[in-house]
């Protein structure tokens, strides 16, 4: 393997530009697949080494991999037609918003893809999985996610489907894997648009997960609150410098401990997980199995929140 991955970067609009930059940080050379001459423009600007105009247009095997960053409707299209180079593929979340699609292009993808699910790379997420393991407090008994927001960055998805993978995948780290979805509550904007959800997993055994998230809430919150058997765990914020970890209870406040976290931005160490993979290192943590069972999930919620079964 290169110590200098050549990466095909697929869709270089506004999040592309940020993985095209972190790439390029990185080390690696990229090619950009896209058909906006203007975002083409741009990520020759940038600094990438060739730009087509479809991911067709690789005839070759000259790339080492692949990243999707595609809008969410052609990720599985963009998948499909890059698995005939048999090279590692990292797909933007969610996956897909189809899971019997989605299930069927995990399937015929193997262990070559995975998911770009960043919030798994964020620090005090990784310190709060490291927490949970090593049950230093316990076990975990309840996990609370809040991701809430004024508007959306990405009018391709609406506030489920563009936020709701984030809080999953955070469970998904923390308990190891994702709860059934029990109940959800989802509320719609006049067009019919879901603009806010709130959700319960939980099954007999393991951790329950609580989440709320909307992008009509004025004030923005991205926190995480983890309930241990002798303490709570809380990430406040995401660009929180520590954890704050509360010990005692209602009856008999104790203390709260501090827990410093590294600040790295988690774009840049989930891409540089999958730069050191092409050069030769393991996978990145989040493959597309884990992809899948967040895109079930979602599904099974929204048809919960619309009376039906899941």
């Amino acid at each position: 393997m290169t110590d200098k991955p050549r990466i095909g970067l697929v869709g270089c609009g506004r999040w592309g530009r940020h993985i095209l930059r972190d790439l390029l940080s990185l080390g690696c050379q990229v090619e950009v697949a896209d058909p906006d001459p203007a975002a083409r423009q741009a990520a020759a600007q940038l600094g990438a080494t060739r730009n087509v105009s479809d991911v067709g247009d690789w005839v070759d095997d000259a790339l080492d991999g692949f990243v999707v960053a595609s809008p969410m409707q052609m990720h599985l299209a963009h998948i499909d037609a890059l698995l005939v180079h048999a090279k590692p593929v990292f797909c933007e979340k969610p996956l897909s918003n189809d899971a019997a699609a989605a299930h069927d292009i995990v399937q015929r993808a193997g262990q070559r893809l995975f998911v770009m699910h960043k919030w798994r790379y964020h620090p005090g997420i990784e310190a709060l999985e490291t927490l949970a393991k090593e049950q230093r407090y316990g076990a975990v008994r309840e996990i609370h996610t809040r991701r809430l927001q004024w508007s959306l960055d990405d009018p391709d998805k609406d506030a489920v489907w563009d936020l709701a993978p984030h809080d999953l995948s955070i469970v998904q780290a923390i308990a190891g894997a994702l709860p059934p979805p029990r109940s959800a509550v989802m509320h719609c904007n006049a067009r019919g648009r879901p603009v806010s959800m709130v959700a319960l997993l939980a099954g007999a055994n393991g951790p329950s997960a609580h989440l709320h998230l909307a992008c009509n809430w004025p004030h923005e919150e991205r926190s995480v609150q983890v309930v241990f058997d002798d303490a709570v765990a809380v990430l406040a914020d995401a660009y929180a410098e520590h954890l704050d970890i509360h010990h005692g209870d209602a009856a008999q406040p104790g203390t709260v401990e501090q827990v410093a976290i590294a600040q790295e931005f988690p774009l840049l160490r989930q891409l540089r997980s999958f730069a050191d993979h092409l050069r030769g290192g393991p996978p990145p943590k989040t493959p597309a199995s884990e992809g899948l069972a967040v895109v079930a999930a979602i599904d099974s919620l929204r048809r919960l929140a619309r009376g039906e079964e899941p």
